[in-house]
This record gives structure tokens, sequence and C-alpha cells, in this order.
């Protein structure tokens, strides 16, 4: 969905996608609502956000889907991490955690592969526990019964 082609609706719309209240924001696009009541601007406000919710709701979903990270992308991640050479990788890797550079020296960590093996086998459900039986069975012979008669 493009912006909205009224720029107030647009910033308006912007304004709480990014987490100010609707007071707020009508305030801001409105600036001569400054000096009324909060129950007038309040009501404005809401009848407002009726009009932008769905531009609002889009802007919402794309910063949702930029921030969040799958789990096939976490687990790319720490294979990625396995599989590449600490050569491999420079500034703007994002398995760099610390890049610097010094005189004729270039000093690179990354992410530690066996932290990153560790919660790859976990994701992957390699250290879920076996299901063992215990349970203990045997058939007494003559003499055990004899015995446990006795009692």
């Amino acid at each position: 969905m493009p912006p909205l082609k009224n720029p107030r609706h647009e910033k308006f719309a912007l304004a709480v996608a990014s987490g100010k209240t609707q007071s707020d924001a009508y305030r801001e696009v409105y600036p001569a609502s400054r000096r009324w009541k909060d129950k007038s601007v309040h009501e404005k406000a809401s009848a407002f956000m009726v009009k932008v919710k769905p531009r609002v709701q889009e802007l919402q979903q794309a910063v949702a889907d930029q921030v969040v990270m799958t789990k096939a992308e976490g687990l790319s991640l720490m294979a990625a991490a396995l599989r590449t050479p600490i050569g491999d990788i420079d500034d703007r890797s994002l398995l760099c955690q610390e890049y610097l550079v010094k005189d004729d020296t270039v000093m690179v960590k990354m992410i530690s592969k066996i932290s990153a093996f560790q919660e790859l086998a976990k994701s992957l459900g390699w250290y879920a526990p076996e299901k063992t039986d215990h349970t203990l069975r045997f058939k007494p012979d003559e003499k055990v019964i004899n015995l446990l008669e006795d009692d």
C-alpha cells in the first residue's frame, strides 16, 4: 500500500505506528489541538484513527517483518557460524562480533563455533533424552517362589 494521499493522514499513521498515542499523534499533526481539552483531542484522534487504521497496521507489520527473526534464519546463522572459516570474516559479516585494526594487524572475533553447535543441536532436538525402559522382568524359579511364600 503506498503512502496515504493526504500528508496529514500519513504523518498521523506514521506517528501512531512508531508508538505514539493517538492523541499525541493528533496534536503533532494538528498543532492547534494542543490547546484543546484532552477529551476533545481523544475523540477526534479516535475518529481519525478509523480512517487510517489499515495504513497503521501495514506500517507496524513492515517493521515487525524486519525485526523478527524466523527459526529458519536462526538455524541458518548458526550453520553459517560452523561452516565459515575465521579468515572469511570481515567487519561487515553477520558473524563478526569484534573487528580491530591496529598497525598491520587485524583482529577478528566471531561467533563461538562451540556455542553455535550447541544451540543448533538443541534446536534440532539432538540433545533430547532417549527413552529407556528400566522395568525389571524376571520369572522366579521354584526355590524363589517357596522363599516368598514362607514369609
